[in-house]
C-alpha cells in the first residue's frame, strides 16, 4: 500500500474560521466574480481567512510558511478540467455539466497551462516576500492542483462529500485525469512557502495572487485574485532544529456510491452481468537487471520491471473472499454489479496468504502471469508472481464514462487483510490499474541460463479465463527486449526504446 510522506516543521499558526464575503484584501462575494464571467461557465476565486501570519521558527531554521490560510473557491457551479496526455505535452479543457451531468461545454486551455499532470496548472500562483518597507526580497512561482491538500466547504447546501479525486495522484502511465473543485467548495491554495535564505526576525509582507495568464483563462477578476498577509517571523531556541517526517495513510472515506456491498445472501450466477470490468495489460516498463551481489539473488542474473493491469470496462473488478473453517486459503467471488446494484456473484478461484515480509497479506491467485517468450511463441522464463492483492495505485482513464475518481473510499487499509481475516474485498474500479514492481526476491525473473538475444517481456492478465469481463483480446501485452552481456554482468536494453 502507497503512504503519503509529508515534512512537518514545529510552527504556530492562527486558528483558521472561514470568512465568506468578508472585507478582507482578495475576498469578494460570489455574485461579483460570477458577473465577469461567461453564462455557465464556472470560474474561481481566492479566499483569504486570516490576515496575519505568525511563524515561529527554531533557531537557525529558515522560513518554512506552512498552513498559509489561502483557498480557491468555485463561482458560478461546479469547476471541472479534464487532462489527457498527448504526445510530449498535455491537451486540456475546462468542462460544463448540465444538471444531469451530462456535458454541454468543452473549453479548451493553452497547453502551457499544464507541464507535469501530478503538480497541477504550472505557475497558478505568484508568491513574493517583501520587507516592511516594501521591498521585494524573495519571489515564486507555485502549482496549483484542486485535489491536493485539505478542502472546505463554503455554503451550507453544497454537497456533503467532495466527488473528485484525492490528490493530483499519477504516474507515467496516467493517459487522462480529471481536476475539479464542487459548486459550494474550496480547495486549498499554496500551501506551503519555502523561503531560503538569512532573514531576521521580524515583520514582513506576503504576497499572494493568481498569475494573470489563469486570471486571463478562467476569467477572473482583479479583486479576486490577490492577497496579502502581514508575516510576523519569530525564533524560540526551544525547538529543535529538525524536520520530523511522518507517515501517514490514505484517508480512509465511507463508500458513498454504494457499489461494493458484499452479502453471502448475493444470489449465484451463471451468465455474466451488464456492468463487467475490461482487464488490459499495459507493456512491462522500468525494465533493468538485478545485480547477482544481492544476497536475495542467490548469485543468478534476474530481470526486474514494473506491470501494470487496469480495468477500462464499464464497471469495477470487486473480488470477495470467504475464508474455508481451519484454513489459510479463501473462496473468491467475483460480484457483479447492474446500474450500480448488486446483481450476483461467482466463484472465480481462491485466495490465499502470503506470509514473506513485504506481504504478509491475502492475494488473489492467478490474477497476472509475467514471462519471457521466444519469437516462436515458446516460454523461455517465467516469474514466480502469480498472486495479487488487487488495488487501484495508479489512475490510467478517468475519462471513462464509469470511472470512479475517488476509489480509496473502499478502505484499502484493510482491503488486504492480516493473517487472522476471515473476509476481505479486493477492488479494481474503473480506470484504475494495479502497478507491481518484480524487484521483490521471488518475483524476478530468473535469465541465468537464458541465451543472450531478443525477446518478449510479456504480460498475461486473467490467462484461465476465471474472471467474467468485456473482453480477453486486449489481455496480453509485451516489450522486446535484447538480452546481452556475460554471466554475472548480464544486460537489457529495450528495443526500439
Amino acid at each position: 500500500m502507497r503512504r503519503f510522506r509529508m515534512f512537518r516543521l514545529a510552527i504556530l499558526a492562527l486558528s483558521v474560521a472561514l470568512l465568506i464575503g468578508a472585507a478582507s484584501p482578495g475576498v469578494g462575494t460570489p455574485a461579483q466574480a460570477a458577473q465577469a464571467a461567461p453564462t455557465g461557465v464556472p470560474t474561481l476565486r481566492l479566499m483569504v481567512t486570516e490576515p496575519v501570519i505568525e511563524h515561529i521558527r527554531p533557531e537557525g531554521g529558515y522560513l518554512a510558511i506552512e498552513q498559509l490560510p489561502t483557498f480557491i473557491a468555485t463561482v458560478g457551479g461546479t469547476f471541472e478540467v479534464h487532462v489527457r496526455r498527448d504526445g510530449a505535452g498535455f491537451a486540456t479543457e475546462q468542462v460544463v455539466r448540465n444538471a444531469n451531468g451530462d456535458i454541454t461545454q468543452r473549453v479548451a486551455l493553452p497547453r502551457s497551462a499544464v507541464a507535469d499532470i501530478t503538480q497541477g496548472f504550472q505557475a497558478f500562483f505568484r508568491v513574493a516576500l517583501k520587507s516592511e518597507a516594501g521591498d521585494v526580497l524573495h519571489t515564486a512561482s507555485v502549482p496549483f492542483c484542486p485535489l491536493t491538500g485539505e478542502r472546505s466547504k463554503v455554503e451550507d447546501n453544497s454537497a456533503p462529500v467532495p466527488t473528485f479525486p484525492w490528490y493530483c495522484f499519477a504516474s507515467e502511465l496516467t493517459q487522462a485525469m480529471v481536476w475539479g473543485i464542487d459548486a459550494g467548495w474550496a480547495a486549498r491554495g499554496p500551501e506551503s512557502i519555502f523561503v531560503n535564505g538569512d532573514f531576521p526576525d521580524g515583520t514582513y509582507q506576503l504576497d499572494v495572487e493568481i498569475n494573470r495568464k489563469f486570471r486571463s483563462v478562467f476569467r477572473i477578476p482583479d479583486a479576486e485574485a490577490s492577497a496579502s498577509f502581514t508575516l510576523i517571523v519569530t525564533t524560540d531556541d526551544r525547538l529543535g532544529g529538525g524536520v520530523g517526517i511522518e507517515e501517514e495513510p490514505l484517508p480512509q472515506i465511507g463508500d458513498i456510491h454504494g457499489r461494493h456491498g458484499h452479502s453471502r445472501d448475493v444470489p449465484e450466477v451463471s451468465a455474466a452481468a451488464s456492468g463487467l470490468p475490461d482487464l488490459i495489460a499495459l507493456p512491462p516498463f522500468n525494465i533493468n537487471v538485478a545485480s547477482p551481489d544481492d544476497p536475495d539473488a542467490e548469485g543468478r542474473d534476474a530481470i526486474i520491471f514494473g506491470a501494470n493491469v487496469w480495468n477500462g470496462g464499464e464497471g469495477p473488478l470487486v473480488v470477495e473472499g470467504f475464508r474455508r473453517p481451519g484454513e489459510a486459503v479463501m473462496d473468491a467471488y467475483q460480484y457483479f454489479y447492474e446500474g450500480g446494484v448488486l446483481a450476483g456473484r461467482e466463484l472465480v478461484g481462491e485466495l490465499e496468504y502470503d506470509p514473506i515480509p513485504g506481504h504478509r497479506h491475502w492475494h488473489f491467485r492467478d490474477f497476472a502471469q509475467y514471462s519471457i517468450v521466444d519469437d516462436a511463441g515458446t516460454v523461455v522464463a517465467v516469474s514466480g508472481k502469480e498472486a495479487f492483492c488487487l488495488a487501484p495505485t495508479d489512475p490510467i482513464d478517468l475519462t471513462l464514462p464509469n470511472a470512479n475518481y475517488r476509489p480509496f473510499n473502499t478502505g484499502l487499509a484493510t482491503s488486504c487483510g492480516f493473517f487472522g481475516a476471515i473476509w476481505i474485498r479486493e477492488i479494481l474500479d474503473v480506470g484504475w490499474g494495479d502497478t507491481y514492481y518484480q524487484s521483490v526476491p521471488g518475483q524476478w525473473i530468473d535469465i541465468t541460463d537464458v541465451p543472450n538475444g531478443e525477446y518478449l517481456l510479456q504480460v498475461v492478465t486473467n490467462a484461465d479465463g476465471r474472471l467474467r469481463e468485456l473482453r480477453s483480446d486486449n489481455n496480453v501485452a509485451t516489450t522486446r527486449i535484447l538480452l546481452g552481456g556475460v554471466p554475472g554482468a548480464r544486460t537489457v536494453q529495450v528495443v526500439g526504446g
